[in-house]
């Protein structure tokens, strides 16, 4: 498949536990995953991305498009390496841990849907 995929990130998420607390990290402030955090677990997929050479390309490729990047953002990514992203998204080696899974949903599904066409409001902020 030729053509491009356009990924938004989404929003930070801050991680809580069963009671609806923050989960607070080793330095007494709330956990909170940002969507490089999170593609940075997935492009370590060693069964996906240590593959092979071409896979490792597309590693650092991925990463270098998405760096320096925010929410709200829109990310334009080779078809080719987003089906290695998507892939990793979908189904990574060892799973998610579900308790964090169904909080950060909103960044593997920015990856699953991310639309072959560049979406309106980026093309109008490049017109400015």
């Amino acid at each position: 498949m030729s053509g491009y995929r356009y990924v938004t990130i989404p929003a930070p998420v801050t991680i809580v536990d069963d009671d609806g607390e923050p989960v607070l990290q080793s330095n007494g402030k709330p956990h909170v995953v940002h969507f490089r955090e999170f593609l940075l677990s997935r492009t370590r997929d060693a069964t996906i991305f240590g593959a092979s050479l071409d896979a490792i390309i597309a590693m650092n490729a991925i990463e270098s498009e998405f760096r320096g990047k925010g929410e709200g953002e829109v990310v334009k990514l080779p078809s080719a390496e987003w089906d290695l992203l998507k892939a990793a998204c979908e189904k990574p080696t060892g799973g998610y841990n579900p308790g964090i899974a169904g909080q950060i949903v909103s960044m593997p599904l920015a990856v699953r849907n991310a639309p072959d066409k560049q979406p309106v409001a980026t093309l109008a902020a490049a017109a400015e």
